[in-house]
Formats: structure tokens, sequence, C-alpha cells
């Protein structure tokens, strides 16, 4: 077989040009934008090992009766192209008993792949129902048979399963700004739990499995090793996958629509809102997010239609129940959705209006109770219920300035100036009666380095990011100060200062932050702000390798921002683009 001694890129040497053999980008790949990849080269014959009992063996690979597996969440990419290998993940609840099937004479002869024997059906199931059930101590009822549950997807149902766990264990992480062992992720144990009752959720979850792992493929092509060609294995199109299960859940869910008011429930919602999310995660710009939390927000109506009690107010409950799990959700979309968005449907939003009750008196007074235990804070999404009530406000502030930009245009300026004030004075007095709590804990009980304690300053300083950036938008979209006035920059500073001296890069709270980096980021247009530029760049870049594709997008909007020193919203109007941050 040819041997590339010189150790050229494949992109070089298809081109015939000169490498640098710069790892992971040449100088020559970097230059022209073009994908850059090393071939994965096996050396025959050479030195003996010394020890016949020594064998070699590839990272993060295990063999299973023969067969190789890759280990945890790695996925080996095959060469030139964006297609990552299907293997089984393995770990303690499901390894040991895999077993490779001959498929009949087809499209390829002789194709190989992998399954999991029935009596695994069991053990899968257990963990499934473990990983689902908020409440350990209360078993989960009404639970299917998990092998009718995926009986859907044909003999391929275990390829399915991995991609539902991937979901489970891994972007479920996208939708908290903070992991917490006594407010388990909801997103990895409410949602999957439902979808255990809801065929159409359950594909949906497997959909966002397949988004996330083709986006983590590409990743995988350039920072690991390319696999060996081998037609043995098979291939899954995991871009395929994900489209045809998004096309069949919403054939499924419009079914569900035209039926009668009591047809709609939880999941309903739940199920639109996840589709929603789907097309915050790895879209580009083009508006399908905001069309289905449009549709979230036509099912809410019709739910709350039923309810005389409130008629459209929903509240904002701590209540673990998925009832309301779901109601949080759709509130923290309206709510962050709009602040990361430059686009609205004109009389939409004002005639197809939801309150929201937060549960607080109007002076947005604590719980003081909550503050000393450290959970006040809202671990999910990175706030406390008085700066998400604020947001709110905010949120309204800056659609009523869109549609009344002249009839009313002094009238909520004067609102933005009282509640900027409002925003400011309640987080300098919150934060102050939170360090006066901590001192005495730390006095009469634990260690600042407590893990329970950091984690709580983590929440805090993401907290006051997105309480400042609420203030931002108010001074530069509703008061319309400019990028140049020192109320603006001042607080741009304020907020770059907490997001790169107390957000570590690889921080599960940029998550809960993202619309931050965005908006704040976008008004760094001050040349004497050009050194901060890296900071926000990496941590989106850090977010994008995590497979979130659409804080690629994000970096683009605001390294134009930067050049054309222009506001990212008008940006995003004049090249008709509604990307939105609030997964």
């Amino acid at each position: 077989m040819p041997r590339n001694c010189q150790g050229f890129c494949t992109a070089c040497l298809r081109d015939g040009l000169k490498c640098n053999r710069g790892k992971p980008h040449c100088r020559n790949c970097l230059k022209r934008g073009s994908k850059c990849s090393y071939v994965f080269e096996l050396r025959w014959g050479g030195r003996r090992s010394k020890g016949n009992a020594k064998s070699s063996a590839i990272p993060n690979t295990k063999l299973v009766k023969g067969t190789m597996v890759v280990k945890d969440r790695n996925m080996i990419a095959s060469r030139g192209s964006q297609t990552v290998k299907q293997f089984l993940l393995y770990d303690e609840k499901c390894s040991g008993d895999l077993e490779i099937v001959e498929k009949p004479m087809g499209e390829k002869v002789g194709q190989i792949s992998f399954c999991l024997p029935t009596e695994n059906i069991p053990k899968i199931q257990d963990y499934m129902i473990e990983c689902c059930n908020p409440n350990p101590g209360i078993p989960l009822s009404g639970i299917p048979n998990f092998a009718e549950l995926f009986n859907e997807f044909g003999e391929n149902w275990s390829e399915f399963w991995t991609l539902f766990t991937l979901f489970v264990n891994e972007t479920s992480q996208f939708f908290i700004g903070l992991n917490s062992q006594e407010r388990p992720n909801p997103y990895r144990t409410i949602l999957p739990g439902m979808a255990l009752s809801s065929p159409t959720l359950l594909k949906l979850l497997v959909a966002f499995g397949a988004k996330h792992r083709k986006m983590l493929g590409v990743l995988e092509e350039e920072t690991m090793f390319q696999s060996l060609e081998d037609s043995g294995h098979t291939l899954m199109d995991f871009e395929s996958v994900g489209e045809n299960l998004l096309r069949q859940s919403l054939e499924e869910v419009s079914e569900k629509l035209s039926q009668p008011f009591d047809c709609l429930d939880d999941c309903t919602l739940a199920i639109v809102l996840l589709i929603s999310n789907l097309h915050i995660f790895s879209g580009e710009g083009g508006g399908g997010w905001r069309t289905h939390y449009n549709g979230a927000k036509m099912v809410a109506l019709r739910l709350k239609a039923n309810d005389k009690r409130e008629g459209r107010v929903i509240p904002y409950k701590w209540d673990p129940h998925p009832h309301f799990f779901v109601l949080r959700w759709f509130i923290y979309l309206a709510v962050i959705g709009c602040l990361s968005s430059a686009r609205f449907s004109y009389g939409f939003e004002e005639t197809n209006t939801l309150e929201f009750d937060f549960g607080f008196e109007k002076d947005f007074s604590w719980d003081e109770n909550m503050m000393k235990n450290f959970e006040d804070i809202n671990p999910f999404n990175g706030m406390d219920h008085a700066v998400l009530a604020y947001l709110t406000e905010v949120s309204q502030l800056i659609m009523q300035k869109k549609y009344y930009e002249s009839s009313r245009k002094y009238e909520l300026i004067d609102e933005a100036i009282k509640l900027d004030y409002k925003i400011l004075n309640y987080l300098k007095t919150s934060e102050h009666r939170r360090d006066q709590l901590l001192q005495s804990h730390i006095l009469h009980n634990e260690s600042p380095h407590n893990s329970r304690i950091q984690n709580y300053d983590l929440l805090r300083n993401t907290n006051l990011i997105i309480g400042l950036t609420g203030v931002l938008q108010l001074r530069r979209r509703v008061v319309e100060l400019s990028q140049d006035s020192e109320l603006v920059k001042e607080l741009v500073l304020r907020i770059t200062n907490l997001i790169i001296l107390r957000i570590p890069l690889h921080s599960s709270a940029l998550c809960s932050i993202l619309f931050c980096l965005f908006a704040v980021g976008c008004e760094l247009v001050d040349d004497r702000m050009i050194d901060y530029w890296k900071g926000y760049l990496d941590r989106l870049d850090a977010l994008w390798r995590k497979g979130f594709k659409n804080a690629s997008q994000a970096a683009k909007i605001m390294k134009e921002s930067w050049r054309l020193k222009k506001a990212w919203w008008i940006l995003l109007e004049e090249r008709n683009l509604d990307i939105c941050l609030a997964l």
C-alpha cells in the first residue's frame, strides 16, 4: 500500500500543495477554509516486541467476545466523510452480552451489524427507568414493555437505544447550567420519563441524540485518528435518522393538534417545545424555532382555555411534577427567546398573550430560608425567580418598543429607566444579604472550599451576569443608548469581568449564560475591548465543540458586529436571520 512518508494532510495531498503538517489544522487549510485531516497509517514489520504477552490497544476500545467496541461516548469517523461509525456503547449495566448478527443477503452482501440479544432487554429497561425516575423512592407506573416501545425502530432498535442514552446522559446537559445532587436534571429524568408513555416524544429524543451525535462525529474527524476503511461495519447516517424522526414527529403532533381540546396534554406541549429547541440547537438562523414556539403558545392557550380558575395566567412553580416542569420550560423559552432574538411575529405576541405569575410581591422579597440553604438560585437556568421575573418585564418592553416605536416611545423609555433602577437595586441588595448569610454559614458550619458553597458561588455569578445583561438590553434596545455611552461601556465591562474571571472556560454554566455571551460580546466594539474578544470566542467555541452547533452562528454574528460596529439585532434584521440562544 502507498505510504505518505511526508505526513501531509489529505487536502494538501489532493491539491498537490506543500503542507506544514500543522495539527489540528495545517496552514494551507486555515487560509483556504478547507477541512484538514490526516490519514491514520499502519506500519507493517519493524522491531518485534520483547514481551509476547504485551499487546497494543487502540485507546477507548474494548474487546467483547472477540469484537471491538468503543468505550464511553467516543466515536471514530470514517475517512473522508461526515458519517460516524456506529458502535454500541458499553458499560457495567449492559456489557458482556453483545453478539454479532449476520444480515441476510440484500443491499450489501454479508453486512455485519451489532445488536443486543433479547435477554438484555430487562437489564436495559431497568437502566432506562432508573435514569428517568426523578424520585427513586417512588416507582414509576405504567411503563410499557421496552421492546414494544422501540419496536417502531425495527431491527436497528439497539442503535436507536444508544442515541436515546446519548440524549439522557449528554445532550440533556445543554438544557441546564449546573448539575445538582439536590435537584436532578429534569431533562434527564422528567422528560425521558414522559417519553416512556409517548412514542412521539421518544422519537424526538432519539432525533435530538442523532443531531448531537452527527455534530460530535464531525468534530471527531478533526481531533481523533482516522479509522480503517472496513465495509464489515454498518454506517449510520445520523443526519438522515434525525430528519426522518423529526418529520414523523411533526406529522404525529399535527394530527394530535387537529383533535378536540381534551386530547391535548402536557406531553403535547413538551413535544412542541422540544421541536423548537431542536431548531435552536442545530439551526442556522432560519427561524424554525419561532414557528414551533408559536405553536407551543397555541397549545398552551388551548390548555389554559379549559382552566377557568387561572385564565391565561401561567404559574412558575418549583413543583417537580411534569406539568409544572413543562410550564417552566415554556416560560424560559418565551423570555430568553425574546432577549436573544431580533424578530417578532407582528401581532401574534400582542393578541395571543399569556401572563406569567412568579408568586412574588411587588417588592420581589426573597425567602431567606432558601438563601440559607443555597437553594434560592435555580441551578437549571442559573438565576433566581426575581431575576427571571424582571427579565419578563424587559422582554415585554422590547416587544412593545418594536410595536409602538413612535406612539409610546417616551413612555416606554420612562418605564425602562425605572425598571433599570429596580433590577440594579435588587441585585445589589440581594447579593449583600447573600454575603451576610454565607459568612455566617462559613463561620458556624463549613469551609469556604466546600463544593456546595463553590457551586453556589458559581450560581451567584450567573445570576448577576444574567440580571445585568437584562439591564444592558434595556439601555440599548429600549432607551437606545449608543455603544459609546459611558453607561453602556461601564456595564459591558462589569459583565465581561464577571464572565472572564468567574466563569471557567469549560464550565457547564456556559449553557445558562449563552445569550449573555452573545448579547454582551457583540457590544465589545471599543478598541479598548479587543483584548476580551478571545475570552468570548473561546467560550462559544467550547460549547460548539461539545456539539452545540448554533454557538458557531452566534460567533459569526459577533465578529460581524465588531467589524461593522453595528448592533447585533440590526445585523440579524438586515440579514434576515432569526437565531435564538434559549435552549
